[in-house]
């Protein structure tokens, strides 16, 4: 996918990386790869038509406010991305956020046996930087994990990843099970003991894109203040919000 949108990696180390993506316009190729994952994305391995799949994704977004919209379309781009980079969802894009199997986290996945949290936070304010909405979003999980939200993002990680057309492994589920229980007896833990993926997503022109260099400097720098087993960060200025819409209309 790298051919259809520009994605420049910094590798830290073997526990940190960024990756900065721009996408500046749905080309074909770019529509090829989303007609690819599009249906894993939103229904996992069930055998759905694309076409019902892009009517229910765009009623999905549509009944949402504005802000609401902006986001649910960052974190498709979000689940695209992963998915290509070869990350196993063990989630599903719908019921993000009102309905009762809400994911708590905008994402569970898995590579190379092991399990990625993400959380993704999203502007259209050209002034908001990049490593504000990526320390958003750390704080985001920093909350969930310690407890300090009433809502029980294990307990909807694990309704989700019991879904029949997940197929996540049995020692997943089991393990989300546990890590539910333990938050319903306040024995919370320590953001410490996962990787996470906290994303940030700008909704803006050419022409008001950070510099690369500057969005890696600001980013590094809040990273070597959080706490991980390990960390991938996703920024993406993405110009394309319009054409996914139409996309989606096709």
């Amino acid at each position: 996918m790298e051919e259809y949108m520009q994605v420049e990696l910094y590798k830290m180390d073997d526990k940190r990386n960024i990756f900065i993506i721009t996408i500046n316009e749905l080309s074909e190729e770019l529509k090829i790869q989303i007609d690819k994952y599009i249906c894993r994305i939103w229904a996992g391995q069930n055998e759905y038509d694309i076409k019902h799949v892009k009517k229910e994704i765009l009623e999905y977004i549509s009944t949402k406010d504005r802000k609401k919209q902006i986001g649910a379309i960052a974190e498709f781009f979000i689940h695209l991305f992963l998915n290509y980079k070869g990350y196993t969802p063990y989630c599903l894009f719908q019921n993000l956020e009102e309905n009762s199997l809400k994911k708590g986290f905008d994402g569970y996945f898995s590579l190379n046996n092991e399990e990625w949290i993400v959380e993704s936070k999203s502007t259209k304010d050209r002034s908001v930087k990049h490593h504000t909405k990526v320390s958003e979003a750390y704080n985001d999980l920093n909350s969930k994990i310690t407890g300090k939200t009433s809502n029980n993002p294990w307990k909807n990680a694990y309704n989700h990843s019991c879904n029949i057309n997940i197929l996540a492994p049995e020692n997943v589920r089991k393990q989300l099970d546990i890590l539910s229980k333990e938050f319903v007896d306040k024995k919370f833990h320590k953001l410490s003991e996962y990787n996470i993926i906290p994303c940030s997503t700008k909704f803006i022109e050419e022409k008001d894109i950070e510099k690369s260099d500057v969005v890696h400097n600001t980013v590094l720098e809040k990273v070597n203040s959080f706490e991980f087993n390990k960390i991938t960060v996703i920024c993406i200025n993405n110009g394309a919000e319009e054409l996914f819409m139409e996309y989606l209309r096709s």
